[in-house]
C-alpha cells in the first residue's frame, strides 16, 4: 500500500516520529522528497517508488561491491528475508525490476537459486522460493537439466521457462503457471499439480476436418461444421454434443438473438435457422459456388458470406436482402469477420488478403474501412494462405490462422501480429473464434481437433514488424532447403553443409510458392494468374527460363522429378500437368482427379507420378501418362511417400498407416510391425532402417531389412524424444549418416545417428550436429 497513516502520539516510538518531525532538517528533506501528505495520511508520488523501495528488501545496492557483485554474506538473506514479505507474482514491475538484476549480478542469481534450494527441506521458504524461480525466469535463465526434485514452489509464474529434461520429482508445483512453458522429457512424477495453468485448456475431437466454428450469443453452446457437411453443436458447460444436422461447412450463431445461419445441402445456399426451433426463417441466394465462411456484424443486422466464387456478399440478417458484394478477391475467400466497435471488415482468402481489392498471394490478412472501402493494414505473417479470422470482443485484437498450423494474434489499429499460438500438429487450422465472454479463442483444424486457449490483454504496443518465412518447402530429396520470406526473397540452404545463399526473385507477377530442384540450381514458382515459372538460380538474382501456362484455376502444388528435367503441378481445376524444364514444353495432362491434390511427388526413380486426395493415392505412369492405381484409405491420408527402393508407398495418418505395392496397386503388410501412429517418415539411403516422428516429438528406428520384415516383421532399434518435426530426410554423407528435421519454428536441425560398432544393425545415439535458425 503507498498510502503510510502518521498520528503524533501513536507513531511516537516508530520510524514515522523521526521521519515526519517538525524539524527544520526533517522538515526540509521530507518536503523535498517522494512523498506527498492529506492529513494524517502520507503517500509516494507515484507506485513505482513503492515498488523500488520494495525491490531493495530483496536485492539493496548497498549489499554490492563496487564492481556490481554482491558483497558475500549479505545478498543471501538480503534476498531470501525480502522474498519471504509477500507474494509477487501480482507484482510484475517489482519482478520485472530484480530480473534485470540477475542479469547484471551473478552473486544475486546464486542468491535465488539457492533460496529454491532451501525449499527443499524448508516448507517454510515456500513462498520465497516460489518468488525466486518466478524472477529467474522473467530473467530468461535456462533452467534445464537442473535437478528441482521435492522443491516447492506453489503459485509460481514459470511462464515461458525453458525446463526441458529438468526433474521436478516430488515437487510441489500447485498452482504454478506453466503457460508456453518447455517441458520436454522433464520428469514431472509424484509432483502435486492440483490448479496447474497450462495456457492451453480443452479440446474436441470430432469426426472429419474441421471446418468453421462458433459460439452463441449467450455461451451455452458451441457449434463445429465439418468438411463432410456435418454440423455437432455442443453444450459449453459439459461439452457433449445436443444437436447434429448435415448441411453445408459453413455455420455463425447471430450475436443478438438464436438465430444460426449455416450452409445447406445446395453448397451455394445459407439457410437462417431458429436455434431452438429448427425453422428456416431466411434462405440467402447468390453465391456461384460453396460458401467457405459466414459471420454476422456486431450488432446482428448483417450477415457476411465468403465464397469459392471470390466474393464476399453482405446481407440484411432481417429481410435477407443483399446489400453489397465485394468482387475484387483473385481466388477464393475462406473467411470474414466484422469488427465489433468500428466500421471495418476483414476476410482472408487463397489470395492471401482481406480486402475489398485484389490483393497479393502470400497469407496476408488486410483490413479494410467498411464505410470507404480503403486498405488500413496489410497483416503478414501466416506461411502459407490464412484460412480463418476473428475480432476479439473489444476489437482490438484480431485472431488469424491457416496452413501453417499457427493461430496467431494481431493488433488491428497498428497491423502488426503480436503472438503466436501453436498447438495445432500436422494440420492446418481452419477456424478461430472468440468465445462470447472474451475470456477463451477456440481453434479447429484438419485433424478433427478443436483447441482452446485462455486470453489475455494485448500488449501496449505491439513489436516491430520482423522479416518472417511465410513458405518452407525442400527439394525432392531433401539435399535443398528453400524458404520464402514476406520480402520477396528466397534463402537457399543445402540441408548436410549449412551452405546458403540468397536469391532475389523478379516479381512482375506475384509468387505464392516455390520450391527447389534436387542440384539446388533451378527454383520453380506458382503465380497468381494460374502460370508457374522456372528460373536459374546460380547468382543472387533468378533468371527467367520458362513460363508454364495451362491450369485454368489456382495452382497448390509442384514439385521437381529426382534427376530435374520435369517439373509437376497439380490445381483447383483438379489437374495433373506435366512440363519438360529444359524446352518449357507442355507434357501429359492427367486427369480423374475428385478433390484437390493436396501434395504430388514422383518415384525414387521418376517412372511413377502420384498425388494424394483426403483419402486417395493416384498414382500414374510419367512415360506414358496412364493412370496405374487408385489407392484408397478411408481412414486419411496425413503424408505419403515411396520406399527409396520405389517398390512401396506408405500413407501415414493419425489413425494409422498403410502400404502398397507400386507395381500391383495392391495393399500389404509390410510395415504392419510398427505399431504406432507417426506423421513423417523417411528411409535410409541403403532401404534397410525406416525413422519416422510422431506426435509427441519421438523418433524412432526401425530395421526394415531382414526376411521376417516381408512379412510385417520390423524391428525397433532406436527411440529417443527430440522435437516435433514436420519434415525429416535421411541422408548420407562422407560414410556417415544423418537425419534433416524442420521442427515447429521452422528451424532445420542436422542430426547424425551413431552406429554401435559390435553390432552395424542397431543404432544407439543421435547426435545433434548443426542448428539453423529461421530467421
Amino acid at each position: 500500500n503507498p498510502v503510510v497513516q502518521y498520528t503524533h502520539l501513536r507513531d511516537r516510538n516508530t520510524w514515522k516520529a523521526t521521519f515526519f518531525s517538525p524539524d527544520g532538517q526533517a522538515k526540509l528533506l521530507r518536503e523535498s522528497s517522494t512523498v506527498t501528505r492529506s492529513g494524517s495520511f502520507f503517500r509516494f508520488l507515484h507506485r513505482s517508488l513503492l515498488e523500488y523501495f520494495f525491490s531493495r528488501t530483496v536485492y539493496d545496492p548497498l549489499d554490492s561491491s563496487g564492481d556490481g557483485a554482491s558483497q558475500e554474506g549479505l545478498g543471501a538473506s538480503t534476498a531470501k528475508t525480502g522474498l519471504l514479505s509477500m507474494n509477487l507474482i501480482g507484482e510484475p514491475s517489482i519482478v520485472q525490476f530484480l530480473a534485470e538484476r540477475v542479469q547484471a549480478d551473478p552473486a544475486f542469481k546464486a542468491d535465488l537459486f539457492g533460496v529454491i534450494e532451501d525449499s527443499k527441506t524448508d516448507a517454510g521458504t515456500a513462498q520465497a522460493a516460489a518468488n525466486a524461480i518466478s524472477i529467474l525466469v522473467r530473467a530468461n535463465v535456462p533452467l534445464s537439466n537442473m535437478d528441482l526434485r521435492n522443491i516447492k514452489i506453489p503459485g509460481a509464474n514459470l511462464c515461458g521457462g525453458q525446463f526441458d529434461s529438468t526433474t521436478f520429482e516430488g515437487a510441489d508445483l500447485t498452482a504454478v503457471n506453466l503457460e508456453k512453458t518447455w517441458l520436454r522429457q522433464a520428469n514431472l512424477s509424484n509432483t502435486q499439480m492440483a490448479r496447474v495453468q497450462f495456457g492451453e485448456l480443452h479440446y474436441l475431437k470430432v469426426a472429419g476436418t474441421i471446418w468453421s466454428s462458433s459460439f452463441s450469443a449467450d455461451g451455452r453452446f458451441f457449434a463445429v461444421a465439418t468438411r463432410d457437411m456435418e454440423t455437432n453443436i455442443f453444450d459449453t458447460t459439459s461439452w457433449d454434443i445436443v444437436a447434429r444436422t448435415y448441411s453445408g461447412i459453413a455455420l455463425a450463431f447471430s450475436p443478438v438473438s438464436q438465430d444460426l445461419a449455416l450452409g445447406a445441402e445446395n453448397i451455394t445456399l445459407v439457410e437462417v435457422r431458429d436455434l431452438m426451433t429448427g425453422q428456416i426463417r431466411l434462405n440467402l441466394t447468390g453465391h456461384k459456388r460453396t460458401v467457405a465462411h459466414i459471420v454476422y456484424s456486431s450488432d446482428g443486422t448483417q450477415i457476411a458470406t465468403s465464397s469459392i466464387d471470390a466474393t464476399v456478399r453482405i446481407w440484411s440478417s432481417e429481410s435477407g436482402a443483399t446489400l453489397h458484394i465485394l468482387r475484387d478477391h483473385t481466388g477464393p475467400v475462406w473467411g470474414a469477420a466484422f469488427a465489433p466497435t468500428r466500421a471495418q471488415l476483414a476476410s482472408c482468402g487463397e489470395d492471401g488478403t482481406v480486402r475489398i481489392a485484389a490483393g497479393r498471394d502470400d497469407g496476408h490478412i488486410c483490413l479494410w474501412d467498411g464505410l470507404t472501402g480503403e486498405l488500413t493494414h496489410v497483416m503478414s505473417r501466416h506461411m502459407g494462405p490464412a484460412l480463418g479470422v476473428s475480432y476479439s470482443l473489444d476489437g482490438r485484437q484480431i485472431a488469424s490462422c491457416g496452413e501453417d498450423m499457427m493461430v496467431r494474434l494481431g493488433d488491428p489499429d497498428s497491423g502488426d501480429y503480436y503472438e503466436k499460438l501453436s498447438g495445432h500438429v500436422f494440420q492446418c487450422v481452419r477456424t478461430v473464434a472468440y468465445s462470447s465472454d472474451g475470456g477463451f479463442i477456440a481453434s479447429g483444424d484438419d485433424g478433427g481437433y478443436v483447441r482452446l486457449w485462455k486470453t489475455g490483454a494485448p500488449p501496449q504496443s505491439a513489436a516491430p514488424p520482423l522479416q518472417e518465412v511465410l513458405y518452407v518447402r525442400f527439394s525432392v530429396d531433401g539435399s535443398w532447403m528453400l524458404k520464402g520470406y514476406d520480402d520477396g526473397t528466397i534463402l537457399l540452404l543445402e540441408t548436410l553443409t549449412g551452405f546458403s545463399r540468397v536469391v532475389s526473385i523478379e516479381q512482375t507477377s506475384p509468387y505464392r510458392q516455390a520450391t527447389v530442384s534436387s542440384c539446388g540450381l533451378r527454383v520453380a514458382t506458382i503465380h497468381t494468374d494460374f502460370s508457374l515459372r522456372l528460373w536459374g538460380v546460380h547468382t543472387g538474382t533468378g533468371e527467367l527460363l520458362h513460363v508454364f501456362r495451362g491450369h485454368t484455376e489456382y495452382v497448390e502444388c509442384i514439385e521437381f522429378s529426382h534427376n530435374g528435367r520435369q517439373l509437376i503441378s497439380s490445381g483447383i481445376d483438379l489437374t495433373v500437368r506435366v512440363w519438360d524444364t529444359a524446352t518449357g514444353q507442355a507434357g501429359f495432362v492427367l486427369r480423374g482427379q475428385n478433390k484437390n491434390a493436396i501434395s504430388i511427388t514422383f518415384s525414387p526413380t521418376d517412372d511413377q507420378i502420384a498425388s494424394c486426395e483426403d483419402q486417395a493415392i493416384q498414382v500414374w505412369s510419367a512415360a506414358t501418362g496412364e493412370r496405374l492405381f487408385v489407392l484408397d484409405n478411408n481412414h486419411g491420408i496425413g503424408r505419403f511417400d515411396y520406399s527409396l527402393d520405389g517398390k512401396y508407398i506408405i500413407a501415414a495418418a493419425h489413425s494409422g498407416h498403410n502400404c502398397w505395392d507400386t507395381q500391383t496397386g495392391e495393399r500389404v503388410n509390410r510395415f504392419a510391425a510398427i505399431d504406432t501412429e507417426f506423421f513423417t517418415f523417411t528411409f535410409s539411403p541403403n532401404g534397410s532402417f525406416l525413422a519416422t516422428t510422431g506426435r509427441e516429438g519421438l523418433l524412432r528406428v526401425w530395421d526394415v531389412s531382414s526376411s521376417e520384415a516381408e512379412g510385417g516383421g520390423c524391428k525397433e532399434v532406436y527411440q529417443t524424444k527430440i522435437e516435433i518435426t514436420y519434415k525429416i530426410f535421411w541422408k548420407e554423407w562422407k560414410g556417415d549418416m544423418y537425419l534433416v528435421t524442420m521442427n515447429s519454428s521452422l528451424s532445420w536441425v542436422l542430426w547424425k545417428l551413431v552406429m554401435a560398432a559390435s553390432d552395424p544393425q542397431n543404432s544407439n545415439s543421435v547426435e545433434k550436429v548443426m542448428v539453423l535458425l529461421s530467421r
